[in-house]
């Protein structure tokens, strides 16, 4: 049974976060429902022609997280259109790198098999998950020494060679 979607998101990382999970798809309830994780890919489509909603925070086509399944959850769409669907996430991991993870295709959501060779850089069973934030600590106040480390290591990068400016 196919229980892997890959989604290529103009959601960035923070974004994601913030929502909860990924999307407001076009999915089938049905093989939506047992969908137990999510490869998030970046789509910078829509960032290049100047609209950047999503907060685009990855290189096309690189992996943002990987979420597991909470639950499928309809999102509100105006009258008249097609039921879409959020993938939720209970944890996410945002430590798997690789850089091509979209296979082309029309439709942004794409089924797969754990085991599915195209999948073959990535290990379900040992991913190193975190819980999703809650709402509260996402929109606690911080520092901008607190930014800069959160903003160092998502990015892997040093303290000293991050300059903000306001």
């Amino acid at each position: 049974m196919k229980n892997v979607v890959i989604t290529h998101t103009c959601r960035g990382f923070f974004r994601l976060l913030s929502d909860g999970g990924c999307g407001a798809w076009t999915v089938g309830y049905k093989p939506a429902k047992n969908i137990r994780y999510v490869v998030c890919s970046q789509n910078l489509s829509l960032k290049r022609k100047g609209k950047d909603w999503g907060e685009a925070t990855h290189k096309h086509n690189e992996i943002i997280m990987i979420g597991k399944v909470s639950e499928l959850v309809e999102v509100p769409t105006p009258e008249g259109e097609k039921t879409r669907y959020r993938f939720m996430f209970s944890e996410y991991c945002d430590s798997v790198k690789l850089a091509d993870m979209w296979f082309g295709g029309q439709f942004s959501v794409n089924y797969f098999t754990q085991d599915d060779s195209r999948l073959s850089g990535i290990d379900f069973d040992n991913l190193d998950f975190k819980p999703m934030p809650t709402r509260e600590e996402l929109t606690k106040t911080v520092t901008l020494d607190e930014v800069k480390t959160i903003v160092c290591d998502h990015l892997n990068i040093k303290k000293e060679n991050l300059i903000i400016t306001i």
